[in-house]
C-alpha cells in the first residue's frame, strides 16, 4: 500500500499551530493546515477528514482545495470520504460537498460517504442528501462497496 499519510484509526487531534514571536512578521504567509489525512486502499482513495468544525467557511473552502489538489495529485477518482472525526457541519460544507462530488464525477469517478456520526447525520436526512450521495457506516463497508462494483472508477 503506498501512502503519504495514515488515515487515522480514531480521532485525536493536537495542537500543531507555532507560536507567535515579535519577530513574526504579522502579515506572514503561512501554508494552510491540512484538514485530512488519507491512504491508497486497493486503489481507492480513502480519506478522513480530521477537522471537528466544518462550520467557517474558510476552514471548508480549504478543506475542498485541499481534496481537489489530492485528486489532481494522485489521479485516483474512487474516493471514500470519512467523516467520522467530524463533530459540527455548516450549511456551506453540504454545498462543497456537492461540488466535489461533481469534480469526482467529472474524472469518471465516484465518491462515497462513510462514518457520518449520528449528531450530524440528521443534517443530510433533512437535506435529502443521504439519497443523492452513497452514504455508508464505516470506511470497510465504502471500500468494500467499491469492490462489489469494480466497474466504478
Amino acid at each position: 500500500m503506498s501512502s503519504s499519510t495514515i488515515v487515522p484509526e480514531s480521532c485525536h487531534f493536537q495542537s500543531t499551530a507555532k507560536h507567535r514571536t515579535d519577530e513574526t512578521p504579522i502579515n506572514c504567509h503561512v501554508m494552510a493546515q491540512r484538514h485530512f489525512a488519507w491512504n491508497l486502499q486497493d486503489g481507492i482513495l480513502v480519506v478522513s477528514v480530521t477537522q471537528p468544525r466544518l462550520v467557517e467557511e474558510h476552514v471548508v473552502h480549504s478543506l475542498f482545495n485541499q481534496l481537489t489538489g489530492l485528486l489532481d495529485e494522485t489521479g485516483h477518482s474512487r474516493v471514500a470520504l470519512d467523516f467520522s472525526c467530524v463533530k459540527f457541519l455548516g450549511t456551506t460544507t453540504l454545498g462543497q460537498l456537492i461540488l466535489f462530488e461533481k469534480k469526482v464525477r467529472a474524472r469518471g469517478g465516484h465518491l462515497k460517504l462513510c462514518g457520518i456520526p449520528q449528531e450530524i447525520f440528521p443534517i443530510f436526512r433533512i437535506t435529502r442528501l443521504h439519497e443523492y450521495f452513497s452514504v455508508h457506516t464505516t470506511r470497510a463497508e465504502a471500500v468494500l462497496d467499491f469492490c462489489r462494483h469494480s466497474d466504478s472508477r
